[in-house]
């Protein structure tokens, strides 16, 4: 999503009552008492308990390009590799990446296919 775009959703939500907790580890989940095939709370690590009504769990996702940082080729900031227009990866020869490690670009700037909100939200596929 982007963390411009990621902040946006935040602040809305937040407004709204509801509240993140940004980088904190949960233990374990603990059934409703309503419902026991629901989730009923959350502890988190740091011993704290969340009774939740609702829970969604959020994993940021970063290109796995561990792999090519011996190659020589060059990683963006956020992980992934440059490719042109046609998946190539640029100054690589007869080399192409696709999905969310590649960075492809996009009008005026570039865009990881890995985040749909920027390519449903483009005029090309309204």
């Amino acid at each position: 999503m982007g963390t411009q775009l990621g902040a946006i959703f935040q602040r809305q939500l937040e407004k709204s009552g509801v509240k993140f907790y940004m980088n904190a580890q949960v233990d374990d989940a603990k059934p409703s008492s309503s419902d026991p095939s629901n989730v009923g709370s959350v502890a988190l690590k740091s011993g704290e308990n969340l009774e939740a009504d609702l829970v969604i769990l959020g994993v940021g996702v970063a290109p796995a390009t561990e792999y090519l940082k011996a190659s020589g080729i060059k990683l963006e900031d956020d992980g992934s590799v440059a490719v042109d227009d046609h998946w190539r990866i640029k100054g690589v020869d007869d080399a192409y990446a696709v999905g969310d490690i590649a960075t492809y670009p996009h009008g005026s700037g570039v865009v990881r296919i890995g985040n749909s909100l920027h390519i449903l939200s483009s005029p090309q596929h309204d």
